[in-house]
């Protein structure tokens, strides 16, 4: 079936993510795993994305949970915004879907405060027709729930839609509702795999 619309999730697809190898490259291999399994990767971030706690609740709960790691969490603490810069090779594209017209989606776990920041500052985030963010739903990726609330508001077909998203199990619940879908391990990739869908617009044209 012909794709309309196109689903995006934001982090590590169109805005950069990489908290973990910031940590290991500041504060070396040892500290920088502790941190990632026990901040980033833990299951209080997600209740960040979710809205139940602020970014900075949580950290004050971390550095009183984890005082050995203190001087360290401090220091991430104010750096949550710096790791987030748009990808180019995947923001540049935005505009010439639209273009195209295709119908632009995002749907994405993110906290408000800091997707706030970032819609307000990147112009890329006016293409877009639609978006649903866990943190205003109170729901998170990959539960079911908040691609059913994607669907219902904004009326998609899953048959006519592409989702993407660097979480394979995002994309497996995506897939499960009827979507078509790319798991983008490699933003630089994304180009590329949209033409595989048959995917229509004009070529960035390099300077």
């Amino acid at each position: 079936m012909m794709i309309r619309n196109i689903v995006f999730d934001v982090g590590r697809v169109l805005i950069k993510w990489y908290p973990c190898e910031y940590t290991k490259e500041v504060f070396g291999d040892e500290i920088g795993e502790e941190i990632c399994s026990k901040i980033y990767e833990s299951p209080d971030w997600t209740e960040i994305d979710r809205g139940t706690i602020t970014e900075a609740e949580f950290w004050e709960e971390k550095k009183r949970e984890f005082p050995h790691l203190e001087k360290e969490l401090e220091h991430l603490s104010h750096k949550s915004l710096d790791f987030l810069e748009p990808i180019e090779e995947t923001t540049q594209l935005i505009p010439l879907l639209k273009e195209a017209d295709y119908n632009l989606y995002i749907l994405s776990n993110f906290n408000k405060e800091n997707f706030e920041v970032i819609y307000n500052e990147y112009d890329f985030f006016k293409y877009f027709d639609g978006l649903v963010v866990s943190a205003w739903y109170h729901l998170v990726k990959p539960q079911k729930e908040i691609f059913t609330l994607l669907i219902d508001k904004f009326e998609i077909n899953p048959e006519e839609s592409l989702y993407i998203d660097d979480n394979i199990k995002n994309v497996e619940v995506a897939k499960k509702l009827g979507f078509q879908t790319i798991h983008l391990e490699d933003y630089r990739t994304l180009g590329k795999k949209l033409e595989e869908f048959g995917i229509i617009y004009n070529k960035v044209v390099e300077r």
